[in-house]
């Protein structure tokens, strides 16, 4: 995110940066959202992931879509990948991979329209 190639790193633009954090959060959700879930106490997520995932699209968001509010949109958009709300859509629901990923893409892209 704060280095390595783009997109995931610096030099593209902010909503490419966006789709990408969003395909490589996504393959993490993949492999261990049932791990996560287990490893959160009551429920709750690891804070100091979470913020530095916040800070970092809300930086993006600055760029992408400087009309809306950078920490809700960014909260709201993390909401999307809570590992309890993954394993739910994926096995619960049986959304595949890609819908998923391709309704990231189109939240981006309707938050930086």
């Amino acid at each position: 995110m704060l280095s390595g190639p783009p997109p995931l790193g610096p030099g593209a633009p902010a909503r490419e940066r966006l789709k990408a954090f969003g395909a490589g959060y996504l393959e993490l959700l993949e492999t261990h959202s049932g791990l996560m879930v287990a490893a959160a106490p009551g429920g709750k997520e690891a804070e100091g992931p979470m913020s530095l995932y916040t800070t970092h699209l809300a930086i993006l968001l600055r760029e992408a879509a400087p009309l809306v509010d950078p920490q809700f949109t960014a909260e709201a958009l993390l909401a999307t990948f809570a590992p309890a709300h993954h394993l739910r859509v994926r096995h619960g629901l049986g959304w595949s991979r890609a819908r998923v990923r391709e309704g990231w893409n189109a939240l981006v892209d309707a938050i930086a329209a």
